[in-house]
């Protein structure tokens, strides 16, 4: 719950630049504990995820690749 949009933005970053992160937070403002990142290259993506396990704010996060529906 202590994650904010800046500490994931700070954590994330030392992979690689990013063109937008978000912690989802609910009505009182606390992280729902879960967020998003976008990183400019998406080779990086792949990096991240071969440098698994991630921890931040003391916890070990999951990342998952977001997925685009196509018609």
């Amino acid at each position: 719950f202590r994650t904010t949009d800046e500490s994931l933005k700070e954590y994330v970053t030392k992979f690689g630049e990013i063109s937008d992160s978000l912690v989802m937070k609910d009505q009182n403002g606390q992280s729902r504990c879960f967020g998003f990142v976008t990183f400019v290259d998406p080779k990086t993506i792949d990096e991240f995820m071969e440098q698994r396990p991630h921890t931040l704010d003391g916890r070990q996060i999951d990342p998952k690749r977001a997925s685009t529906l196509k018609n």
